[in-house]
């Protein structure tokens, strides 16, 4: 990727999207682009924190897995987001693991050079601060998601999360969302076995709220509980 593309892509980037051409300069002869495929792991939890990283295109789970082998989906990061940024100044290891869950274009800074940028800039320090908020308000919303005994609404609420971020609305009332996560990937974000999400997927299709294909899923919002 040119020094000129990655410019581009990094003013994309809600940390950098202010900094000054200097600034970014400094930043960009250290930034590492790789291409990633499709089920492949970018790091395993325990592993030295070393770096963070920036989702150019495609999606990437964050997970952990328990003891059994079972996957839990803590978060799908999208284009122009960041991730691993929780290791910053704490020199810890990674608290989670990170899986192409498509192909992807990744980026990777080194801590060492983003926390030197984070001390000299005001801005990006203002704006890391900013996302690190964004990520506890997500985990905690997270937590009480899965409080929530009923598959069925936490099923919405992820559909929902996700057709705001991936999805396009169609005509009033439809978003259409693209099967970009497998039904287990999905059942792992919702907190669910993949026999329980089907199950859930198909009553939702038999009460008019949800259709889909084999590409695509059709999202009845009109119809869902919360806008009745």
């Amino acid at each position: 990727m040119s020094t000129e593309v990655l410019r581009n892509a990094f003013r994309r980037l809600f940390l950098f999207e202010n900094l000054s051409d200097a600034e970014l300069s400094l930043l960009l002869p250290l930034v590492q682009c790789r291409h990633i495929e499709k089920d492949a792991v970018l790091f395993n939890e325990g592993d030295p924190g070393d770096g963070v990283h920036f989702v150019l295109s495609g999606l990437v789970k964050v997970l952990r897995t328990s003891e059994d082998g079972r996957e839990h989906i803590l978060r799908i990061v999208q284009p122009g987001e960041t991730f691993a940024e929780a290791i910053l100044f704490t020199g810890r290891p990674y608290p989670a693991s990170a899986v192409a869950a498509t192909l992807c274009e990744i980026a990777y800074l080194p801590a060492e050079a983003l926390e030197a940028a984070v001390k000299s800039s005001p801005e990006l320090s203002v704006r890391l601060i900013r996302t690190l908020a964004e990520r506890l308000y997500l985990a905690q919303q997270k937590v009480k998601l899965l409080a929530l005994d009923n598959v069925a609404e936490r099923t919405v609420a992820i559909l929902l999360d996700l057709a705001k971020e991936r999805g396009r609305a169609v005509k009033n009332g439809v978003l259409e969302l693209p099967w970009e996560l497998t039904r287990q990937e999905l059942a792992n974000l919702v907190g669910t076995t993949r026999e329980t999400l089907t199950r859930t997927l198909s009553l939702m299709k038999r009460d008019g709220l949800v259709d889909f294909d084999e590409r695509l899923i059709r999202l009845y919002v009109d119809k869902f509980p919360a806008n009745e």
